[in-house]
């Protein structure tokens, strides 16, 4: 039998200019404590799409 286990998730979302994503993701990682906790995915504004 599986012994399924609860993992607290936080998503943050943020759009910023492309010569500042090095500083926010430094500051993201720093917030969670400098280790290893999550997954930072960059992606272009232009790729979503209005609802």
């Amino acid at each position: 039998m599986m012994d399924l286990t609860y993992v607290p998730r936080k998503i943050i979302a943020t759009v910023v200019d492309s010569d500042r994503i090095q500083d926010v993701s430094e500051t993201i990682k720093k917030s969670m404590g400098g280790e290893s906790k999550g997954v930072i995915i960059v992606s272009s504004v232009d790729d979503f799409l209005p609802f």
